[in-house]
């Protein structure tokens, strides 16, 4: 130790091994054991002669912090070996012993030698590996992940005082000379899970899925472990995207190898999870998938016609089962299997045993349409800029020795949601007390000094916080790659999504809200924007459609762009259709972008018949409601015959916005700055009364609405002549009205408080603040407000 301490010692790395192994036979000797004795986690020894010695103890605080961290570097191992059997790099190798042996020393510490002894036969299996003629080729990729699985399984039954499904020796005897090659292309150690996960064989072919239901199509399985379960659904649900991004990947180009990989691994962990999680049907389904990807990846069958269908098709059913256990654990019931599980496995073992030819197919198959065509997948082209821009499930490693750990942790978002909270407490009193006149009156440099200070510290303590909820929005954005896909096979044109921004962050709790608006922004563009191929030749354009999807920062907000070259919208048409509604009576002095808005309306659509895709009139409401509730708009520009774009403008965060203060008689009332266009002093000539429009206010050659913000809420002691008030322009949906004020008292943030559960939703009003001298502050819903002038 005091040669390799001082660089002395002529083979560090050798010599760290000799010690690394004494403290390891140090710490099994002081437990009971011979140093040659293996040990797991049940206290039992692969020898006869210490059956009846007593399992290790082992200190709790201890045993915790080294299961945290070996479960945190799981997926670095995992990353290695993909990243090797991509490019048979051998430097990651040389990161991944690196990891094992820093294990394997840690797990002798802590008197795991189960661990121990595993991580030293890899050691040993990957340096024998290395040195042979055929290296590197030799190390098989799928024992280091079987490997892998295996010390997954194993940290997780340590955590729970119980016995890892899969024994030492079983593991051990795949690292074997005399067993790699036989084991080169052999599925997970994590298929031979206890009974009830029902993982079938390895030999799929004599696994019959139609005879495990033939009794009945829906099983009802218990959950077992719900707080796992709640983790492999958020576990899931990102191979599902990654699944998502390959295929679309693989349709166009079938040959890629990453992809295949990619989808492969997806399914293969998938499958794995649930088994250990007793989700048979999950589990078997996923197994199935793995098992025809792998006779892709080996070359045996190609990545074309029917194969690409039942894989889009099982993705799909794996989603939706997903779904349903997560709904099983909202309701407390027994997770029920799909239904129309059986008929698909069916048609994937039968996919399997045809030949490669048989499955060259363009279209499906009869028995393929024996599943549902609610779950019919389509096919669209993405960009090769976006295809190079996608993320790889294999990922790249980098360093010296090909491994980079990132130091992350899981948070609950609740626990975030409640720090945000304080800070936005501490953000109000640090206020309070600057405004303190008793605080002021001292006059003292000192405590202005220690006070801005404060200031300054407690807003980057904010602005930290804030950053905490803030995540990229590409995987939002990918999602809708799968989606034009589906449209385009649907509808029969062909469209390209380019994705730019993605790196964009936003609001995590803004993410989860986008997902429906952007669906139906993209079903509208792809319906009523894009015309079919045949038409865009004759009006000489390209015939494969381009819809832009771009996210970006602009003015301290978040824009989001949905851009098509399409057609554009029709004014004429939605003019019409507005006035056979009786939305309107006419469109006099309504500028465009006020005449697109009218699309927004419940049940509003130029379309002539409905389609599969759009034209019910429900998509755009939906968009406005979603949108709104972010106390976000959005804004349209459309020319005709070269296309639209729909801007998504939203605040960076819903915890904090900038508003204008403003007081109304004795109250004061904020108004998000995103909503304003101006503010003016009135002259006489400027406010006037129009029959049948009320009270307006000439602003740019238009004449405005005017809206008494004391007559709607009944304040008293307001100004009543607006020559003496300040109007206040503010703008929703591309119209604009004008706000009578007392006067604006300044702009600042401000922290947003939900009303009480006493009051519910009051119209009009968004929500509430503590302003700086400690009374409360209502925050103004512009298009609350808005109907309640107009009603």
């Amino acid at each position: 130790v005091e040669d390799i301490i001082m660089e002395e010692s002529n083979d560090p790395e050798a010599d760290f091994n000799r010690v690394s192994k004494i403290i390891t036979d140090i710490q099994a000797i002081s437990n009971g054991w011979k140093p040659d004795a293996t040990v797991d986690v049940s206290g039992k020894t692969d020898t006869e002669t210490n059956e009846s010695a007593p399992p290790p103890v082992l200190d709790e605080t201890l045993l915790n912090a080294f299961i945290e961290q070996q479960t945190a570097v799981l997926p670095e191992i995992e990353k290695a070996i993909l990243q090797y059997e991509k490019d048979q790099n051998l430097e990651n190798l040389s990161g991944l012993k690196r990891i094992i042996h820093t294990m394997k020393g840690e797990a002798g510490v802590c008197g795991i030698n189960d661990i121990s002894t595993l991580c030293h036969k890899l050691e040993d299996y990957i340096d024998t590996e290395q040195e042979s003629e055929t290296s590197p080729e030799n190390i098989s990729p799928d024992i280091l992940l079987e490997v892998k699985d295996w010390l997954a399984q194993f940290l997780d039954a340590l955590s729970q005082k119980m016995s890892p499904a899969v024994s030492l020796e079983q593991i051990l005897a795949k690292l074997s000379p005399a067993q790699n090659k036989d084991n080169q292309q052999s599925n997970a150690i994590i298929e031979n899970l206890p009974e009830k996960s029902n993982v079938p064989d390895d030999n799929v072919e004599n696994y019959s899925p139609t005879e495990k239901s033939s009794n009945q199509s829906v099983q009802s399985i218990p959950i077992s472990d719900p707080e796992l379960a709640r983790e492999f659904i958020d576990e899931a649900n990102e191979h599902f995207d990654v699944i998502d991004e390959n295929l679309l990947v693989l349709e166009n180009e079938p040959t890629n190898t990453d992809a295949i990989s990619a989808v492969f691994r997806a399914f293969h962990t998938i499958k794995g999870v649930a088994g250990f999680l007793g989700l048979g049907a999950i589990s078997d389904l996923a197994h199935i998938a793995e098992t025809l990807l792998d006779q892709v990846r080996k070359g045996e069958r190609r990545f074309e016609g029917s194969v690409i269908e039942i894989t889009f098709r099982t993705h799909d059913m794996l989603r939706s089962m997903v779904e349903d256990l997560r709904s099983a654990l909202v309701s407390g019931t027994d997770f029920q299997t799909n239904p129309e599980l059986p008929a698909l496995m069916a048609s994937l073992k039968t996919i399997m045993e045809s030949s490669a030819e048989e499955s060259l197919i363009n279209e499906p198959t009869d028995l393929l349409s024996q599943v549902s065509s609610d779950n019919m997948t389509t096919s669209g082209q993405i960009s090769e800029k976006d295809k190079s821009s996608a993320p790889s499930q294999t990922g790249k490693a980098t360093g010296k020795n090909g491994i980079k750990i990132n130091q992350t942790m899981r948070v609950d978002t609740a626990k975030i949601d409640n720090l945000l909270d304080t800070i936005g407490e501490l953000v109000i009193t640090e206020s309070i007390v600057v405004s303190d006149p008793a605080i002021r009156s001292l006059k003292s440099i000192t405590l202005e000094k220690n006070l801005a200070l404060l200031d300054k510290i407690t807003r980057s303590l904010q602005d930290a916080g804030m950053a905490m909820r803030l995540v990229p929005i590409d995987a939002t954005f990918r999602k809708m790659e799968r989606l034009v896909r589906d449209l385009c096979r649907k509808s029969g044109k062909k469209v390209n999504l380019i994705i730019e921004g993605g790196d964009t962050e936003i609001d995590k709790g803004m993410v989860e809200k986008l997902g429906d608006p952007l669906i139906h922004m993209i079903r509208n563009s792809m319906d009523h924007g894009i015309e079919s191929a045949d038409e865009r030749q004759a009006l000489g354009k390209n015939p494969i459609g381009q819809i832009v999807l771009r996210a970006y920062h602009k003015g301290g907000n978040i824009h989001i762009d949905i851009e098509d070259d399409g057609r554009g919208l029709n004014r004429e048409a939605i003019v019409a259709k507005a006035i056979e509604k009786g939305i309107i009576e006419s469109d006099n002095n309504m500028s465009d972008q006020e005449v697109y808005s009218l699309i927004f309306n419940a049940g509003f659509s130029t379309a002539k018949q409905v389609t599969e895709i759009s034209g019910r009139g429900v998509g755009m409401d939906v968009v406005k409601r979603n949108i709104e509730s972010m106390r976000g708009n959005v804004l349209i520009q459309s020319r005709p015959g070269k296309g639209s774009t729909f801007t998504i403008v939203l605040p960076l965060t819903m915890a904090i916005i900038d508003g204008m203060l403003a007081k109304v008689g004795s109250e004061v009332y904020i108004i998000p700055t995103l909503s304003i266009v101006e503010s003016l002093r009135p002259t006489a000539d400027m406010v006037s009364t129009v029959t049948g429009r009320g009270e307006v206010v000439k602003f740019r050659g238009n004449l405005l609405p005017l809206i008494r913000l004391a007559g709607i809420f009944g304040v008293s002691g307001s100004i009543d002549d607006p020559t003496n008030a300040t109007i206040m322009v503010i703008e929703e949906r591309g119209r604009q009205w004008g706000l009578l004020l007392d006067e604006i008292i300044g702009q600042q943030q401000i922290v947003i408080k939900s009303l009480s559960a006493g009051l519910g939703n009051v119209p009009g009003i968004a929500g509430v603040s503590i302003m700086a001298d400690g009374k409360p502050g209502l925050i103004l819903d512009v298009a609350g407000l808005i109907k309640l002038a107009t009603a």
